[in-house]
């Protein structure tokens, strides 16, 4: 009888401690809860900005380019002729929290936000950019990874119809790695005549031969 009984609460504890473990499992993999407006802990954007042109454009957002925004603003970027979409960007500065709250309002409000149904996030989630027809010269591809699920997005930069939300998150990851649009040559100032030479009565003359 007392072997029953010890044999029975070695089962019982076992049962509930199977039982706390997978408690603690469920609330592991339950998001915490949080407002719209707060950064998610695992948000990272990556932006990848392809140019059919050959030659650098005046604007910034118009130029070869790859950001990458790391979970703790970790911002690395390339600019330039030749940078594509396997381009290692070099880590360029760290954004502090508020830059990072900015960053994240801008893409919220711009309604790049992975949704229910788009890529759960893990090994080998995230696609390679493809080549987009478009008669846009200039495209964007925009990766956002936010509460556990990542989407890209493919968006003219130029063209007839540029995308405002684009072209402006991109003009935004300028700004936040210091490039900016190139100004057109300057025109060559008007030379004014200020008449003869105010000081020529006070040189000697120049002797003759």
């Amino acid at each position: 009888m007392a072997s029953s009984v010890h044999t029975l609460s070695r089962f019982t504890r076992l049962a509930s401690a199977t039982a706390l473990i997978a408690i603690a499992c469920v609330r592991c993999a339950v998001p915490p809860t949080r407002t719209a407006s707060e950064v998610p802990e695992d948000f990272a954007v990556e932006i990848v900005v392809q140019t059919a042109g050959a030659v650098d454009q005046q604007q910034a957002h118009l130029r070869a380019s790859k950001f990458l925004l790391q979970p703790g603003g970790e911002f690395a970027t390339a600019i330039g002729r030749g940078v594509n979409d396997a381009t290692v960007p070099a880590p360029t500065r760290l954004l502090d929290p508020r830059q990072v709250a900015e960053l994240w309002t801008m893409i919220r409000s711009s309604n790049f936000i992975p949704d229910q149904t788009d890529i759960v996030v893990g090994a080998g989630a995230r696609p390679r950019v493809v080549a987009t027809e478009q008669k846009a010269t200039t495209m964007a591809a925009i990766w956002v990874r936010a509460d556990g699920r990542s989407r890209w997005w493919h968006l003219p930069l130029d063209g007839t119809a540029p995308d405002a939300n684009a072209v402006r998150l991109v003009r935004t990851c300028d700004a936040l790695a210091w490039a900016s649009d190139v100004a057109p040559e300057r025109v060559v100032p008007a030379r004014f005549d200020f008449g003869d030479d105010p000081y020529a009565s006070f040189r000697k003359p120049t002797e003759q031969p």
